[in-house]
């Protein structure tokens, strides 16, 4: 037995190998509540269920910007924004609930003005569809996506179907009086105080706010029924959805109905921009009796990436839903339009059933009145199938059909709607596309760092400082310094005139930047102007000093001698000679030093002897002054005085030298040993000087 069941299991066909089954729901989903481009991570709601090496579909459901005027052009894309987004990414990280990525994120996303989500992408070898395989219903933030990878094959046992799973259609919304009391406004959007109209479907614009009533479209999203009981308009996304019908045979004194809501707005689908969505909500019918309904919701999104699909005549189901609840006295919603499916599968080998198909649009019986005519739904629009081979398999089977509006189903209603749409449209059928290419980046991500040294410097006037970078980042980097030649190169060396913030910019080839600076302050010159430059009279002392002071600096002064402190910015001198000083003075932080001298000019003054001995030996033989100084030019008078005050000798400029040798000069006679007292008077630079004292005559 052993040795046969050997044999047996060696014979297993081998897609078995490697086999599994699924259905329900197999992916996780969660919100995004930022996106950081550039630091390629999001900020997600719950990291549950997420791991390192996860692929994952990160996506742009909605934020699309949208003409809000309330005008015919209300509901217009303006800009797409990044509506639509989407690529398949590699998880490298999580961080409580950041989740950084492998590869670079090529696009860009909006979790403020749109919603974002991420949804787990499970990958298989070969995979059997054995149950039916749903989307968790998109909830406003997350859901309405299936999407697996199987690097085999996929065998479809049992369908995948995310009908009705994509956008919601507009709620119930009751206002009991008819607006402007006659009813028939004729507006695209007003709020619930306007009694205008109902709920429009949501599709791919902004959050509506209090536009969200009224018969415009906003995108793909169907128009709310406008007052009175007109129906809503079908949601849309591959092409537009059909408007609702009006509200017709209007008796005296019953409010008008003429204005239903509008079909959504047929979506861009191509491959330059490459951009998916999710199918637009139908708008609800008008009510004001709590009797009609809502707008349906719209299709969801299946992206398959296989080897091999054996379809086994099963169907991918990305429908618009329709509206099932019939109207009885209020109007009915739209139908949801339908929504897409991916398949990035080069071979189709057995049957498989596609479809995309638009909701029908709500019937309404009109409570079986027989005089009653309310507006039935628009019908949703077809979606779209969209695949990477150059044209659609011959073996798949699509139905993108629009959906049907809704009719007056009554058999008693008045001729006037009888078996009729009023006036509603079905969706406009969808379509498919070819040459799919799934948005996938291989480059790695690389955080972008930078590195500046030194960060900080302080240098002295008119030295260079040498700035020198560090960097990292995906793909090639650029560099800008803000210097003046506005240089572009990693390093910089500078000669700056004053202080400076240098920055450097560094760009990587997404146009992600980082900043560092360098802060140079530069010390202005060292301002070490000694003062004064002086004369002083020989014996006489001086102060000199720096004008710059401070804690910030040291002080020396060179010569020291006859100096009180070397090392203080004002210091006192008494040379006793001409002396040049020198001040050095050094920035602490820096070292910045500059030098200043001063010369100390050093004169004598007036030397007048206090003794002569006139024996006329040849010296000291007369009291004179030998020695004008370097400030006194000429004596002006010379007197001598005994000391009882008698004048014994004087001399006024009358010629001669003035000198006197001992002797009386009026009689000759010499004059005794003793103490005489002089007055003299020069003549100097800063005008007359008075000498007077004793000098000692001795024999």
């Amino acid at each position: 037995m052993k040795k046969y069941l050997v044999l047996f299991l060696g014979f297993l066909p081998v897609f078995l190998w490697g086999q599994t089954n699924i259905s329900g729901v197999i992916n996780t989903y969660t919100r995004v509540l930022a996106a950081d481009f550039c630091n390629n991570n999001v900020v997600v709601e719950s990291a549950i269920g997420y791991g390192e090496g996860d692929k994952v579909l990160l996506i742009q459901m909605s934020g699309a910007v949208l003409d809000q005027t309330n005008t015919a052009a209300y509901g217009t894309i303006d800009d797409y924004s990044v509506a639509g987004n989407y690529e398949i990414l590699t998880i490298e990280d999580i961080t409580f609930n950041i989740i950084t990525f492998t590869e670079t994120m090529e696009r860009r996303y909006d979790a403020v003005n749109g919603k974002v989500q991420l949804v787990r992408i499970p990958e298989y070898n070969n995979v059997v569809i054995n149950g039916e395989v749903n989307a968790a219903e998109w909830d406003g933030a997350t859901g309405g996506v299936v999407i697996f990878f199987a690097s085999g094959t996929v065998t479809f046992n049992e369908e995948i179907d995310v009908t009705g799973m994509g956008f919601k259609g507009g709620d119930d919304y009751n206002h009991i009086l008819c607006w402007d009391v006659t009813g028939n406004y004729d507006g695209y959007a007003c709020s619930e105080s306007d009694f205008c109209g109902s709920r429009k479907g949501e599709g791919i614009g902004r959050q509506l706010g209090t536009d969200s009533l009224g018969r415009g479209a906003p995108a793909n999203g169907g128009g709310g029924g406008n007052d009175s009981n007109t129906g809503g308009g079908g949601g849309a996304n591959f092409a537009a959805g059909g408007a609702g019908g009006q509200r017709l045979d209007v008796g005296p004194g019953e409010c008008g109905g003429s204005f239903p809501g509008l079909g959504g707005k047929a979506l861009d689908y191509s491959n330059t921009t490459n951009r998916i969505y999710l199918g637009g909500g139908g708008g609800s019918g008008d009510q004001n009796e709590n009797d009609g309904s809502r707008g349906a919701d719209g299709g969801g999104i299946v992206i398959i990436r296989a080897a091999e699909i054996i379809g086994n005549n099963f169907p991918i189901k990305a429908n618009g839903r329709n509206v099932f609840t019939v109207a009885g006295r209020d109007a009915a919603g739209g139908g949801g339009g339908g929504g897409v499916v991916l398949l990035d599968v080069p071979l189709i080998s057995s049957p498989l059933n596609v479809e995309v198909i638009g909701g029908k649009g709500g019937d309404v019986d009109n409570n079986l009145d027989a005089v009653t005519c309310n507006g039935p739904g628009g019908g949703g629009s077809g979606g779209a199938l969209w695949v990477s081979t150059a044209t659609v398999s011959p073996l798949i089977n699509l139905n993108a059909s629009g959906g049907a509006p809704g009719m007056t189903i009554n058999p008693t209603a008045p001729a006037a709607c009888n078996g009729s749409s009023n006036g509603a449209a079905a969706g406009s059928p969808g379509g498919s596309l070819t040459g799919l290419v799934l948005p996938e980046p291989t480059t790695i991500f690389i955080p972008l760092e930078l590195d500046v040294v030194p960060d900080e410097i302080i240098i002295c006037e008119g030295e260079s400082v040498d700035m020198t970078s560090t960097s990292d980042g995906t793909g090639v980097l650029t560099y800008q310094w803000n210097d003046a030649d506005m240089s572009t190169t990693p390093d910089l060396t500078v000669t700056p005139e004053a202080d400076f913030l240098y920055q450097l910019t560094v760009t990587d080839e997404r146009g992600c930047q980082i900043v560092q600076s360098v802060n140079v302050d530069m010390v202005d010159s060292v301002s070490a102007a000694a003062f004064p430059d002086a004369i002083i009279v020989l014996g006489e002392s001086v102060n000199i000093g720096s004008n710059l002071t401070g804690p910030d600096y040291t002080y020396l002064w060179e010569p020291d001698y006859n100096m009180a402190s070397p090392t203080l910015p004002v210091t006192q001198v008494n040379p006793f000679t001409t002396t040049e000083y020198c001040l050095t003075a050094t920035h602490i932080q820096s070292g910045c030093a500059t030098s200043s001298c001063i010369t100390i000019e050093v004169i004598s003054d007036v030397v007048i002897p206090n003794a002569f001995s006139p024996n006329f030996d040849g010296l000291n033989d007369y009291f004179t002054i030998p020695d004008l100084g370097d400030i006194c030019e000429s004596i002006n008078y010379f007197t001598i005085y005994d000391r009882w005050g008698k004048l014994v000798f004087e001399w006024a400029g009358d010629g001669g030298t003035p000198g006197w040798d001992g002797t009386h000069n009026v009689t000759g006679a010499d004059l005794p040993i003793g103490n005489y007292i002089y007055l003299i008077e020069l003549e100097c630079e800063n005008g007359k000087r008075l000498f007077s004292g004793e000098v000692l005559l001795l024999r």
